[in-house]
């Protein structure tokens, strides 16, 4: 029987998630928090009059555009490590579905 090609039991890490690659995942990653960091402070500022000082700006989180860019930096953060390298399953939805509740939550209550 030669062409059929060979069975190969699976191990209990044949879940493994194979498409990711460590260094565009990280650059990826990197660049999506730094982004988003840009949007918080751009936000704060352009929302800010010009005399409010640093401890009154801090206020400004609750505004619903900087916390809408808050909650995709806390997503982009709990998937980097799913990003970076092979998981399995669970470490890959599990914050995911934590980071995606954040980011609905907001959504539902614009």
């Amino acid at each position: 029987m030669s062409g059929i090609g060979l069975a190969v039991r699976c191990s209990p890490e044949s879940d493994r998630v194979p498409y990711s690659f460590a260094p565009t995942g990280l650059a990826s990653s990197l660049a999506l928090v730094l982004a988003e960091l840009y949007l918080i402070i751009r936000f704060i500022f352009f929302i800010s009059p010009i005399g409010l000082g640093w401890l009154s700006k801090l206020g400004l989180l609750g505004d619903s555009r900087v916390y809408r860019a808050l909650s995709l930096l806390l997503l982009d953060v709990l998937t980097i490590t799913s990003a970076a390298k092979p998981t399995n399953l669970l470490v890959d939805f599990v914050p995911f579905a934590i980071g995606a509740v954040a980011v609905l939550c907001k959504s539902a209550s614009l």
